[in-house]
């Protein structure tokens, strides 16, 4: 899995998720403790993580108007299926990442 601070350019991001059937994007800052609830488990998750970190990606942040840490994006075969905002637990997020 892919799990790590990232500063990437919008080429870069769109090719990550193009490329991967099962994609979660993770907003998230050092100084969130919210955000580092997920690192308890986001791991064990059978879906790619691009872990994005808010304070170094302004762009990204803008475009997909994160207002909340920790954010996650889910996208299905480049499709971008949900989005959630605040920390739940793994099996709230296993049951919904299992329906798509």
């Amino acid at each position: 899995m892919l799990h790590s601070h990232l500063m990437i350019a919008d080429t870069e991001f769109d090719d990550f998720i193009k490329n991967n059937n099962y994609t979660i994007v993770k907003f998230t800052a050092d100084w969130c403790d919210s955000c580092k609830k997920y690192n308890n488990y986001i791991d064990t998750i059978d879906w790619k993580v691009l872990e994005v970190d808010y304070d170094l990606n302004e762009d990204l942040v803008e475009s997909f108007e994160v207002k909340k840490l920790p954010t996650l994006i889910i996208y299905k075969n480049g499709i971008n299926c949900d989005r959630v905002e605040g920390f739940i637990p793994k099996t709230e997020l296993l049951k919904k990442l299992n329906g798509y």
